[in-house]
């Protein structure tokens, strides 16, 4: 199994500096992060920014097997201009070889979502799984938490909080390039269900990993073992009892955006030596 850390570990360089800086880490393999691929998609087209990218990472040993599409996307509720520019973020995650990218989906609100919101994003799931028909990438919906987005929000709803409802949204699509990605941090906020049962009803789905800590007050993204709550044995048996291969990415800001730059290649090097750690405990 392969370890990685998202790529914005090192916010502040340009992409290509972050690829230098993580492979002085030991690193091999990131999480291209939403930050990176806006700073390639300003490039100009993203195929040629994407494939100019991935070139340069290749070159030097490293790869972005996983990325995390727009972190402000409102696919739920996306019209023609919004799905247009995820197929661009889609079309540079390809050619930089991004093969897991993952998603938002939630319908958070003060209510629970309606029939027609629900119908809406499952019909905009499936433009996007048909437009990456048969190219080598999938899609990962990733488990939110209930916050207030607006004024007056103060009980707000989310319905993607388990693994079950992730389902639920996959089979509504009927892609087989659509699949889950795991947020230990954002299921300890949440509280609703077990590391352990999420991994196991999520099961043969689990393509991607958001690994981070929390007290479970709000969304931290510490390091594993350090003051956080969450079960990390409970967490690696599960993923060992459903033979998970994928990568073992670590998502850590938590860790690095008050730290001086200087300090942060040795956080790096830690985060990669624990992320190994954790992953021989799932391989055995």
């Amino acid at each position: 199994m392969e370890v990685s850390v998202w790529s914005g570990f090192m916010y502040g360089l340009t992409p290509e500096e972050n690829v230098e800086a993580m492979r002085a880490a030991g690193l091999s393999c990131g999480e291209l992060s939403t930050e990176d691929a806006e700073i390639l998609l300003k490039r100009g087209d993203p195929t040629e920014a994407g494939r100019a990218f991935g070139d340069y990472a290749r070159a030097r040993g490293f790869r972005f097997p996983q990325g995390h599409l727009d972190l402000f996307s409102r696919v739920a509720l996306a019209g023609e201009a919004e799905l247009e520019s995820l197929k661009r973020w889609l079309d540079l995650f390809v050619a930089v070889g991004v093969e897991k990218a993952v998603l938002h989906a939630s319908l958070n609100g003060p209510t629970v979502p309606s029939a027609a919101a629900r119908q809406r994003r499952v019909e905009n799931l499936r433009v996007l799984t048909e437009y990456i028909r048969g190219k080598n990438i999938c899609i990962c919906l990733e488990n939110l938490f209930p916050y207030p987005e607006e004024p007056g929000n103060v009980h707000p709803v989310c319905d993607t909080e388990t693994a079950g409802q992730l389902l639920e949204i996959i089979e509504a699509v009927g892609s087989d390039q659509l699949g889950i990605c795991l947020d230990t941090g954002h299921l300890n906020v949440s509280g609703v269900q077990s590391q352990g049962e999420f991994i196991r009803t999520a099961g043969d789905r689990l393509w991607a990993l958001h690994i981070a800590d929390n007290d479970g007050t709000s969304d931290q993204h510490l390091m594993p073992y350090s003051r956080g709550t969450v079960n990390w044995e409970e967490v690696l048996t599960a993923l060992r009892k459903i033979d998970y291969r994928y990568l073992f990415n670590l998502e850590i800001p938590g860790e690095s955006c008050h730290c001086p730059m200087e300090l942060k290649p040795a956080k790096l090097r830690l985060a990669r030596e624990v992320a190994e750690h954790m992953a021989r405990k799932v391989t055995g």
